[in-house]
């Protein structure tokens, strides 16, 4: 996500609306250094001790920000203007043809009930959960 960042980083300015272009660019470095560093988390056994089924929701679910992502980049070239409505008023976006808010609406909402759960399950370890051995809580 933070190599299509930094890709997409460079073609803002060639949008027809570099401001939503610009929104989407930020979007993917930040989701970027996210999964990155969770990535990290992950891979440290001795942090947390995830069981199998709560790996893959966190796995599996933060992946879902590659849809809001991809949509807000398509939407650089749209001007969709219903689910983001102060990028687009200050993009200029008029708005788009309906099937195309309804893309960027649906790539909003829908990788929601994905993206939660993760969270939910890391706040949950971190603060709750038992710690591998050798790892007292404090």
């Amino acid at each position: 996500m933070g190599l299509l960042g930094l890709l997409w980083g460079t073609h803002v300015v060639s949008t027809p609306f570099p401001r939503l272009a610009l929104t989407a660019h930020i979007q993917a470095m930040g989701n970027g250094t996210m999964l990155t560093a969770l990535g990290l988390v992950l891979r440290q056994t001795d942090l947390l001790s995830l069981n199998p089924i709560q790996s893959a929701i966190v796995y599996y679910g933060l992946n879902a920000t590659w849809a809001p992502t991809i949509s807000e980049a398509l939407n650089s070239y749209w001007g969709a203007k219903q689910v983001l409505p102060i990028s687009a008023q200050q993009a200029g976006a008029t708005g788009a043809a309906a099937w195309q808010e309804h893309i960027v609406t649906a790539a909003h909402l829908i990788p929601v009930l994905f993206i939660v759960p993760p969270f939910a399950v890391l706040s949950w370890e971190l603060f709750f959960g038992t710690r591998p051995s050798g790892h007292a809580k404090k």
